[in-house]
């Protein structure tokens, strides 16, 4: 009995520690498999980053290359820039756009006039603008420095504004908006709409029309339509002042990468073209 007594004391201790055994190595296993599975999700996360890079540059790369294949260099227009397309190479994905940075009003060269058509800038904050002793401004969000511009401003103007180029607007791309900002009036920019729509009032379309050089804006409008003695002095005053050009020298990509279906990166470039050359060089590069 004594010798049962033993056996089945032993043979209890012995289930106590093998239960002890399994207990610890499962709490191990479980640590392992967290340990091996947070491993996995890092490594996919870099290498998800290594793809969306390789992805953002092939299309940045590919732009450069379009627009140093620009056939029509004294002149830029909507149809030569992306609206909206597609970069795809096996489950790396990218959709992007490109749009014109001098379609823009440019914030380190115009007057507060100017600014102050900006979408709810009064004329002490244009003025604030104008002034900084921040200019040139490196980057938008260096406004956020002057005392008088605080985030809500900056995010009312952040899209309509530029930091890239000489300050003047391409009126070839630029929208009604701009043209508006501009200072001018509404009947003048309805012409130059319509001038760029062609008959069929439709941009992207066989008939649309082009300015070709700055000089002949006005000449080009009034061979079309009738245009007062005040619309053809304010024409001519919104050209001898730099205001208008029809040519770009900086353009924004605007690109969102997906893997798997997934997005995994949004990126803002801006691409210029560089000084007495047809090569484009990155001035700005944002992941957002």
């Amino acid at each position: 009995m004594s010798f049962y007594r033993v056996k089945t004391a032993r043979a209890g201790t012995t289930l106590v520690v093998t239960l002890w055994l399994i207990t610890i190595m499962s709490i191990f296993g479980i640590g392992l498999a967290r340990t091996s599975y947070t491993h996995y999700k890092y490594a996919k996360f870099k290498m998800d980053k290594v793809l969306s890079l390789y992805a953002i540059n092939a299309v940045v790369a590919k732009n450069k290359l379009e627009r140093m294949g620009d056939l029509t260099t004294a002149y830029d227009v909507p149809s030569e820039l992306a609206r909206e397309e597609e970069y795809e190479a096996g489950d790396v994905k990218v959709i992007y756009s490109m749009i014109d940075e001098e379609s823009l009003i440019n914030i380190n060269t115009a007057p507060s006039s100017v600014l102050m058509n900006l979408p709810d800038i009064s004329k002490g904050k244009s003025i604030a603008i104008a002034s900084s002793t921040f200019k040139p401004f490196e980057v938008k969000e260096k406004m956020l420095l002057i005392d008088e511009i605080d985030e809500e401003d900056y995010l009312n103007i952040k899209d309509a504004v530029t930091i890239h180029g000489k300050g003047r607007v391409n009126i070839n791309t630029c929208s009604e908006e701009t043209l508006e900002m501009l200072g001018m009036k509404e009947r003048l920019v309805d012409l130059v709409i319509r001038y760029r729509k062609g008959e069929d009032y439709e941009l992207f379309s066989a008939d649309d029309r082009v300015f070709e050089t700055t000089s002949g804006i006005k000449d080009a409008i009034a061979e079309e339509y009738s245009l007062s003695t005040g619309e053809e002095q304010d024409l001519i005053a919104f050209i001898g002042k730099g205001l208008l050009s029809v040519r770009s020298e900086n353009f924004r990509i605007n690109a969102e990468i997906y893997i798997s279906g997934r997005v995994v990166d949004k990126y803002l470039v801006v691409i210029g073209r560089e000084e007495g050359s047809k090569r484009y060089s990155v001035k700005e590069w944002n992941q957002r």
